[in-house]
């Protein structure tokens, strides 16, 4: 009886991960704020061993790094100074930590219930509050 758990496990297990892939692959894209008053955009794209994430404000990119989301480090720049980035996924969702100098900000990419991305940034080692971004596929802007 135990191997019968062990394997219905291990097969759920299995279809939780393939739909956790299918969501993150939704990640992808150009995303743009809800709200009317900002010109941010943010970009998730992927060459198959890395991810690149990308913010634009007014057109302009303030953040730019690339890096396998398996954890490891890599380097970026954030409104226009070096940062170092780790990603990685925690189920569906994007984990992004960036140091620069002494402050730690903690982003997470997850698509909500009506399939627009949510970023929750956290500033791990400053006063700042966290909060977060609420964004929709900017293919879906120009339709409304």
């Amino acid at each position: 009886m135990r191997y019968g758990t062990l394997l219905a496990g291990l097969l759920l297990g299995g279809l939780a991960h393939a739909d956790d892939s299918v969501v993150r692959e939704n990640l992808l894209g150009t995303w743009q704020l809800q709200s009317g008053d900002t010109h941010e955009s943010w970009s998730l794209e992927s060459d198959g061993a890395s991810l690149r994430v990308t913010r634009k404000d007014d057109g302009k990119v303030s953040l730019d790094v690339e890096c396998k989301p398996d954890g490891s480090m890599c380097k970026g720049v954030d409104e226009g100074k070096k940062v170092q980035v780790t990603m990685y996924f925690n189920g569906a969702a994007l984990v992004q930590i960036e140091t620069r100098n002494q402050e730690v900000i903690k982003r997470r990419f997850e698509l909500d219930g009506h399939g627009d991305l949510t970023i929750d940034l956290n500033p791990l080692n400053e006063p700042a509050k966290r909060h977060s971004l609420q964004l929709v596929r900017l293919a879906k802007v120009a339709d409304r």
